[in-house]
């Protein structure tokens, strides 16, 4: 009877203190070692000593797991915040540039009303039926002719444009008109 309770103790006690360290494991101690000892500070190299090999080796593997686990989720929050940042950043720029284009397309629309509205009023100077209106450049071409050259002197634009203009200058007035339209090509001012 006592080699029996003997050998019962054997096997109970080992399990016992096996089932208290997987109690320990279970409560979220992965750093719990289990070690089975068998006599004087000898490991178990029984089924019981394999089993609390075989706890230790898990409880190792899962905290190595959980620390890689850990490491990507910081990684992974680290990159995500980055990129919160960038967006961020981006938006800024977006609504600079937006700002910017909104307040150049302004300008340039200010520019194009101020441009139509000079040229209707060119226009509407220049088409006056009774005057005689042309513009010459300084290449010595007629480019733009009014209808009152067709009016007072029966010249149509076709007939005009594109023509020298000295072809139309008296030829006592030449010399003095090219003297003047020099001053034109150094950018001076001439009232002729």
């Amino acid at each position: 009877a006592i080699s029996s309770y003997r050998a019962v103790k054997k096997i109970i006690e080992p399990l016992t203190s096996l089932v208290r360290d997987a109690d320990i494991i279970k409560e979220g101690n992965l750093k719990h070692r289990i070690d089975i000892i068998e006599g004087p500070q000898t490991t178990r190299r029984d089924e019981i000593g394999e089993l609390s090999l075989s706890f230790s080796n898990m409880t190792s593997k899962l905290l190595e797991s959980i620390e890689n686990l850990q490491a990507e989720v910081s990684e992974s929050l680290k990159a995500e915040a980055e990129l919160k940042k960038a967006h961020a950043n981006l938006e800024q720029q977006v609504e600079k540039r937006t700002a910017e284009l909104s307040k150049s397309n302004e300008a340039l629309q200010k520019e194009i009303e101020e441009h139509e509205k000079a040229e209707k009023t060119i226009n509407n100077f220049f088409e006056q039926p009774m005057n005689l209106h042309v513009i010459a450049g300084l290449d010595g071409l007629i480019h733009r002719v009014n209808q009152g050259w067709k009016t007072s002197l029966g010249y149509s634009k076709n007939e005009l444009e594109g023509r020298a203009f000295l072809d139309f200058v008296h030829p006592d007035d030449q010399a003095a008109t090219i003297k003047e339209m020099s001053k034109l090509e150094k950018g001076k001012t001439t009232f002729y």
